[in-house]
C-alpha cells in the first residue's frame, strides 16, 4: 500500500468516526456530512481494477465494462431479467458516454437516492454512510448492479410504516424497479406478508417453515429437488446453475449472521419497550425483520444469496437510525447495534477467506 493510499484509509476511517460521533451528540455537521457523501460516491466509481479484464480481477464490474463496451446490451441474454440496469447500460451507449462516465453518473444518481430515502423517511444519512462505508460499500462497489437495486429497495422499506393501501403499492413499486437492477430484489416482496393478530403465532410459522425447509435442503445436499421447477420457469442458465451447488459450512456463516440482524431488531424493540413507546413503526420493523428469516432456505442453494441479508442488515440499521434518535441513549444503541452487524459481517468473511484480496484491496485501488 502506497504513501498515498495509506492517507485515503486514514481519512476515509476518520469520516467513518465523525459520523458515527455526530450522530449520537446530535450535532449539525453538514461538512462532514459533505465530504463523506462525496468521498463514499467517489469511491463508488474511482476503482482502477475495472480496467482489467474479469479474469484478472475477478470482480463484477470487470465483466460490466466488458459488456458495455463490446456487446449490444439489448441482445443480452440477462436483459429481461434486469431491464432497469442494462436499460440503463442501453441508455448510456445511446448518449456515447463512456464506461467511466456512465459509471460515474450511475453512481452519483444512486446516492441521490439514498439522500431522498433519508430525508422523506427521516434516516439518519449519518448512521447510513458510517455502516455503508466501514463495510457494505467495499461489497457492493464493484457488484453495483446488486447497489442499484439496493437504493431503490431503502427508499421502498420507509413506505411499509404506514398501513395504507397506496404505501404499500408504493412499496411494490419501488421494490420492482429494484428488482430490475436485481431479480434478488423481488424476494423483499414477501415483506407485504401481513402479521397475524396474534404476533407469536406469526413467529412460530416463520420459524417453523424456515426450519423445515433449511433442514429439508440440507439433508438432500442439493436444492435441485426441490427448486428446480421455479429456476426453470425463469428460463435463466445464470440462475440454473445455482441449484446444482452444494453450500458446506458457509450455510451456517450466512444463517448466523442474518441471526445477528434478528437480534438487532429485537434490541431496538425491547429498548422501546422498555421507554414506554414501542409503536406500529417498531413493530413494523421487527416483523419484517422476522419474515426475513423465510430467506434463510436459500443460502442452503448457493452463498450468493447471502447478498440478500448483506442488504436488507444495512436498510435495518439505517431505518433503525429513525427509531433510535430521540435520546442520547437510544443513539448510543444505534450505533453499537450498527457496529455490531459490521463486525459480525467482517468475522464471517475472514473465516470465509479472501476478502481483503477479492474486496478491499481492490476497492482502494484508485491511485
Amino acid at each position: 500500500m502506497t504513501s498515498t493510499q495509506l492517507i485515503l484509509v486514514v481519512f476515509y476511517i476518520l469520516l467513518i468516526i465523525l459520523n458515527y460521533r455526530g450522530f449520537i451528540d446530535k450535532r449539525s455537521m453538514w461538512v462532514i456530512t459533505v465530504l463523506t457523501v462525496l468521498l463514499s460516491t467517489f469511491m463508488l466509481f474511482s476503482a482502477n481494477s475495472a480496467d482489467r479484464d474479469l479474469s484478472e480481477t475477478e470482480l463484477d464490474v470487470s465483466g460490466y465494462r466488458t459488456i458495455y463496451e463490446k456487446y449490444d446490451v439489448l441482445e443480452h441474454e440477462d436483459f429481461k431479467m434486469y431491464y432497469m440496469f442494462y436499460g440503463s447500460m442501453f441508455l448510456g451507449q445511446s448518449l456515447g458516454l463512456s464506461f467511466r462516465a456512465w459509471w460515474a453518473i450511475m453512481s452519483c444518481l444512486a446516492m441521490c437516492v439514498v439522500i431522498i430515502s433519508c430525508r422523506i423517511h427521516k434516516y439518519s444519512l449519518n448512521v447510513f454512510l458510517a455502516t455503508f462505508m466501514a463495510y457494505h460499500e467495499m461489497v457492493f462497489f464493484s457488484g453495483f448492479k446488486f447497489f442499484y437495486g439496493f437504493c431503490f429497495l431503502l427508499l421502498a422499506y420507509g413506505f411499509l410504516f404506514t398501513k395504507t393501501r397506496k404505501r404499500q403499492l408504493l412499496f411494490a413499486l419501488f421494490t420492482c424497479i429494484a428488482g430490475g437492477f436485481h431479480m434478488m430484489y423481488y424476494f423483499f416482496l414477501l415483506l407485504l406478508i401481513k402479521p397475524l393478530k396474534n404476533p407469536q403465532y406469526m413467529v412460530k410459522i416463520i420459524v417453523g417453515i424456515t426450519i423445515i425447509f433449511t433442514v429439508l435442503m440440507r439433508l438432500s445436499g442439493s436444492a435441485m429437488a426441490f427448486l428446480q421447477p421455479f429456476f426453470n420457469a425463469l428460463d435463466n442458465d445464470h440462475i440454473d446453475k445455482y441449484t446444482l451447488v452444494t453450500v458446506r459450512s458457509g450455510f451456517y456463516l450466512a444463517l448466523l449472521v442474518h441471526l445477528v440482524v434478528v437480534y438487532v431488531a429485537y434490541k431496538i424493540r425491547q429498548h422501546k419497550i422498555r421507554e414506554g413507546k414501542n409503536d406500529a413503526n417498531v413493530d413494523t420493523l421487527y416483523y419484517t425483520v422476522l419474515l426475513s428469516l423465510l430467506f434463510c432456505p436459500f443460502y442452503a442453494v448457493a452463498l450468493t444469496f447471502m447478498r440478500l441479508i448483506t442488504a436488507f442488515s444495512l436498510i435495518v440499521v439505517t431505518a433503525g437510525s429513525a427509531l433510535l434518535c430521540d435520546s442520547y441513549k437510544s443513539r448510543q444503541l444505534c450505533v453499537r447495534l450498527s457496529l455490531l452487524v459490521v463486525f459480525s459481517f467482517y468475522v464471517i468473511r475472514i473465516l470465509m477467506g479472501g476478502f481483503m484480496t477479492t474486496s478491499v484491496l481492490p476497492y482502494f485501488n484508485v491511485f
